[in-house]
């Protein structure tokens, strides 16, 4: 039986799925990322540790999995974004790969505000985001701040773009993690020449790129070297991570939009036409000419840790998930603001009581999450594709906050039987490299099963509608 690889190049974990030509997941690998900081502004991730992380969760995966890293037929990739490496001309990496929480640069590059005030960076790349976790800031800081190791760039590689070339000799990389960099030209499926003139970023310094999916090579020398893989394996290009999972829950056949809980909240929206706005970012999906669109938001799962990390430290998440299940919808008045894991301590929650438990604190968040989903869902049910929400992300990994969610949105919520979504989705990716499958659809619609539907009742959601109303006001 034959087995295919799809990668998670996460924020926090690096996950690693095998699954076989049933679409079951056989073996998962899940290694922390190795970042190292210098002081509170700096995120990088070495070489090194990069490639030795990446080869414990393959080597784990198909311990669990009981097979041999050669028994891998074809491989593919979910990946962060704005996560990025210099290299010389003979591919020596001149930097370690610098992570998108990194924000060595807190100014904006005076170019892109002038082309997001006069509406072209939206029309052209297809979002209006821009911040110091961008790549193109620190390539700035970088051109100002380390010139000769810029006079000694030849390369730019996004994360996914370095895995890429490494494992299978091809300087290319995909357009769905590209086109969240500021510089691709979305609407015409080329990178943005004027920007990176401005930007003073040679083209011939950028991987070529793909539609996501894309099978355009095959596994080198190298990816024994580095992964185990054999050489000569389909490679597909993979995608955006929050894409690839939606892909891997199942959007577009089982629902149009999924959600995800993560570092961060996003939406995602499948087979969206090409119509930039202000509050969210477009991408490009698999099929030529169509395209996805994705909403987020900050208030993510990373104030459940950071709550359990500063003043619950004896507990488990899953210990402060029962208790959080004790308190009643509400949490008897205590709100918790939006992101409250920026203070320092508990001032973003009101109104502060003493007689508050570790679950009002820890359901309190769960709910203000649950708005800011809501905030960032489409607006029609139509939009909605019926109305049910695809659920990935660690957050989905909780029944109560999916009740929760449900409750707030009013929605039904589904999960899968996917244990990691983007791996998952990667997996099928590299399924159709391999010729099991002609589409990733097809895929999908052989693969992907729910696992269980959330849904509130009629009184839950009222008691919820009148309390979203009641935090509106509070927030405020």
């Amino acid at each position: 039986m034959g087995y295919v690889l799809g990668i998670d190049l996460g924020s926090s974990y690096f996950k690693v799925l095998i699954v076989d030509k049933m679409g079951v997941s056989s073996g998962l690998g899940r290694v922390a990322v190795p970042a190292g900081r210098k002081g509170n502004n700096i995120s990088e991730l070495p070489v090194d540790a990069f490639w030795s992380a990446l080869r414990e969760a393959v080597i784990e995966a198909c311990t669990a999995a009981e097979i041999e890293v050669s028994d891998i037929c074809a491989v593919s990739y979910a990946s962060q974004a704005n996560s990025f490496l210099l290299l010389d001309s003979g591919y020596t990496p001149l930097t370690p790969i610098i992570l998108w929480p990194d924000t060595r640069s807190s100014e904006e590059v005076p170019f892109l505000q002038e082309l997001r005030q006069s509406g072209e960076y939206l029309q052209k790349t297809g979002m209006n985001f821009h911040g110091p976790g961008f790549c193109i800031n620190k390539i700035k800081w970088i051109q100002k701040h380390e010139p000769v190791v810029w006079s000694k760039t030849r390369h730019v590689m996004t994360i996914s773009d370095y895995l890429t070339f490494m494992l299978t000799g091809e300087a290319m990389g995909d357009s769905g993690t590209a086109s969240l960099l500021g510089i691709y030209n979305l609407k015409e499926s080329k990178w943005w020449k004027e920007a990176l003139s401005q930007l003073a970023i040679p083209e011939e310094y950028l991987s070529r790129l793909y539609r996501p999916g894309t099978v355009k090579g095959r596994t080198a020398s190298s990816a024994y070297k580095y992964l185990g893989l054999k050489k000569g394996i389909p490679f597909a290009l993979g995608g955006l991570d929050h894409h690839v999972a939606a892909i891997g829950a199942g959007a577009g056949v089982l629902a149009e939009v999924s959600e995800s809980t993560g570092t961060v909240l996003a939406c995602y929206q499948s087979n969206v036409p090409y119509l930039p706005d202000s509050t969210s970012c477009l991408g490009p999906a698999i099929q030529k000419g169509q395209y996805y669109r994705l909403r987020f938001n900050g208030n993510g799962a990373k104030g459940i840790e950071w709550y359990r990390d500063n003043f619950a430290q004896g507990y488990t998440l899953e210990e402060l998930s029962e208790l959080a299940a004790q308190a009643a919808p509400g949490c008897d008045g205590l709100t918790a603001l939006s992101e409250a894991f920026r203070a320092d301590d508990l001032s973003r929650f009101i109104p502060r009581d003493k007689t508050s438990s570790h679950g009002h604190y820890i359901r309190a968040i769960m709910e203000s999450t649950a708005v800011s989903l809501l905030d960032i869902l489409p607006r029609t049910l139509s939009e909605l594709g019926g109305g049910r929400i695809l659920a990935t992300g660690g957050g989905a990994r909780s029944p109560l906050w999916l009740d929760i969610k449900a409750g707030v949105t009013g929605r039904k919520l589904l999960t899968t039987e996917s244990p990691e979504p983007a791996a998952y989705g990667a997996a099928m990716l590299a399924a159709v490299a391999a010729g099991w499958f002609a589409s990733v659809t097809d895929a999908a619609a052989e693969w992907v099963r729910i696992k269980k539907i959330y849904s509130a009742s009629q009184e839950l959601m009222r008691q919820y509608s009148d309390w979203v109303k009641y935090y509106r006001k509070a927030i405020i």
